[in-house]
């Protein structure tokens, strides 16, 4: 029986570890995206979470504009949270 309770106890302290370090990356990756969405500039190019490449030419509060494509003038208005990279 003492022998189970270690083995217990240990494999409790692996599944602790493990958690906090893969959560820890986790948080980082999200406040860098909250930031990058707030930082938002006319002019930068930026990544969707569709996949969809970018430049921002207007930002509001809530949206950005994005130019898909600037010898057909294709543009796109998305919300600030679809931008999941800054170039």
């Amino acid at each position: 029986m003492k022998t189970f309770m270690i083995i217990l106890l240990v494999l409790v302290a692996i599944f602790l570890v493990w958690y906090i370090v893969s959560f820890k990356g986790v948080n980082k990756d999200k406040a860098r995206i909250i930031e990058q969405q707030i930082n938002l500039k006319v002019g930068s190019n930026v990544v969707l979470s569709s996949g969809i490449h970018g430049k921002v030419s207007k930002v509001n509060k809530e949206t950005v504009e994005i130019i898909i494509d600037k010898t057909k003038n294709i543009t796109m208005t998305v919300e600030r949270y679809c931008v999941s990279k800054v170039l």
